[in-house]
């Protein structure tokens, strides 16, 4: 009772299904050719799962590409010279792991999950605000 329909969970059960009980459920229901459509359905939903591999990210899949970036950014710096890009390539991972642990601090996160209180006198001077806007 309201839950959405999934491919996955219709072509398990029915994958578990034997040949005697597909008949027995879908044959005799008084829908002519209920049985094959419902076999139909079972190959969409099993080429549809087997789709679903074909463009399927691994994981980890982002972190290799970024360090892949980083290493090409790091050598051409290297290779040109340049010590501005040499610098940015060495810096970034520092940054990096600077930014992730202020963003994961206790203290960060107890400061926003508190609600903002506002003084009493807040509502009516936006109120007060707005007004002189439309003027």
């Amino acid at each position: 009772m309201g839950d959405a329909f999934s491919a996955e969970t219709f072509l398990t059960n029915l994958a578990a299904m034997s040949g005697p009980a597909r008949t027995a459920l879908f044959a005799n229901s008084g829908f002519p050719g209920l049985r094959q459509k419902i076999e139909t359905m079972g190959k969409m939903a099993a080429n549809r799962r087997e789709g679903s591999h074909v463009f399927a990210n691994p994981s980890g899949t982002a972190r290799q590409i970024g360090l892949g970036a980083w290493a090409s950014t790091l050598i051409g710096g290297l290779a040109s010279g340049n010590p501005m890009v040499i610098a940015g390539a060495l810096s970034t991972p520092v940054i990096a792991n600077a930014a992730a642990r202020k963003a994961t601090s206790p203290k960060l996160v107890r400061s926003l999950a508190e609600r903002a209180q506002l003084s009493k006198a807040a509502g009516p001077s936006a109120l007060a605000a707005g007004a002189r806007e439309d003027e």
